[in-house]
């Protein structure tokens, strides 16, 4: 079971046809060699947030699931050359038909874009451009282990002295 964050990198790769050596995850151990290198930077925003809980138990396979439903906020960082032109593109195909197929093959649901910033813009640099569109991961994570049934309880009870 891959992260969250891996999981939508996946389906940006896949939707927009990035080669997987152009997506960094996380913000931590890369740095940008040349200002003329198109990447895709994927982040989360804050911790996840468990939305719900359930619990299954099948009686025929003696087997109980867990499960949790979470969403994460997270941040897409776009930059090189055409950083506005491949946000947009984005932020467009991802309501595509195609993009829902892909999150299903991923195991997430990527939510709206909610916020789309020109950070070079915002900060005044002129040498490179970097887009930030922010959105919410919805996934879920499961977790199946044996459960014997009791079909009659047996107790037996201490006494004391």
């Amino acid at each position: 079971m891959s992260s969250p964050i891996i999981r939508v990198a996946r389906v940006i790769r896949d939707l927009l046809a990035i080669p997987e050596t152009q997506i960094k995850v996380g913000r931590i151990d890369w740095e940008r060699e040349s200002f003329d290198t198109e990447l895709v930077a994927v982040d989360a925003l804050s911790p996840a947030e468990p939305l719900t809980r359930g619990e299954i138990f099948d009686c025929e396979a003696e087997k109980t699931t867990f499960d949790r439903f979470s969403r994460l906020p997270i941040v897409i960082d776009f930059l090189g050359a055409d950083a506005w032109g491949r946000a947009v593109k984005f932020q467009l195909l991802a309501d595509s038909e195609r993009s829902r197929q892909l999150q299903i093959e991923h195991g997430v649901t990527v939510g709206h874009v909610q916020r789309m910033t020109n950070v070079a813009a915002l900060v005044g640099t002129q040498h490179t451009e970097q887009v930030q569109v922010e959105l919410s991961a919805f996934y879920s994570d499961s977790v199946t282990i044996d459960t014997k049934r009791i079909d009659t309880a047996q107790l037996e009870f201490l006494r004391s002295l």
